[in-house]
């Protein structure tokens, strides 16, 4: 098994090691004949997604470990991300700049785009469509799919700034790189630290999400680790 951490950047405690904490095999060099201890990102990862607390492990650890580990890991890391996609959505966007009895901390500016494709015509199988009813119907879906991908793009980098709301929303329409069938939804906000979440009619859910979001960060340290 070849692991992409290996001894880069050794774990300071265990550079003196002789013997695997785990399985106890010899830590040695040489050409025919290597065993090494593994990087301390891949002990932190073992240790996290497995019920060991071991100071290290090495290239002659079973296998079995490190395959269940790296399975742990990628549920978990799907299930957070459900999570937070079913909660995303109670993160307040709002266009105002002073929203009544909020009591916030400006932290930073965010942006999302998206472009649209136009060409609702050769899409329904037609030449011939109502220019105000079936076409103005899937044009306008198209933009307001693109707004909802731009809200939850906001609401995601403001969780990643420790913030949990966004004021000053502003939405703008334009051609993408003047393409003729193109156009870009861009969004953008003020991501704002609520310091009175309960204020808000969904202060559970978004309380919730910040956790969330912070979990997933935490345990997403581990996606350079791999294990083949």
């Amino acid at each position: 098994m070849d692991f992409f951490y290996l001894t880069i950047e050794p774990n300071f405690f265990t550079m003196n090691l002789t013997a695997c904490p785990n399985c106890g095999a010899t830590i040695k060099s040489g050409a025919f004949s290597k065993v090494e201890l593994l990087h301390s990102m891949v002990t932190e990862m073992v240790n996290h997604f497995s019920d060991k607390d071991k100071e290290a492990y090495c290239t002659k650890c079973p296998s079995d470990l490190f395959r269940a580990v790296e399975e742990q890991f990628n549920v978990s890391k799907l299930k957070l991300k459900e999570e937070i996609d079913s909660l995303i959505k109670y993160v307040p966007i709002v266009t105002i700049y002073d929203p009544t009895k909020w009591d916030y901390t400006v932290v930073e500016m965010v942006t999302a785009q998206y472009v649209v494709g136009t060409g609702v015509v050769s899409e329904i199988g037609s030449g011939i469509t109502d220019l105000f009813g079936m076409r103005s119907d899937i044009y306008a879906t198209k933009l307001k799919n693109g707004e909802e991908f731009c809200k939850n793009i906001l609401r995601y980098n403001t969780l990643l700034l420790g913030c949990n709301a966004i004021i000053g929303t502003d939405v703008n329409y334009s051609e993408a790189g003047g393409l003729k069938g193109m156009l870009m939804v861009c969004m953008s906000g003020t991501a704002v630290k609520l310091n009175n979440p309960e204020i808000t009619t969904y202060a559970n859910e978004i309380n919730k999400v910040v956790e969330l979001i912070k979990e997933l960060e935490n345990i997403r340290r581990f996606d350079a680790v791999r294990f083949n």
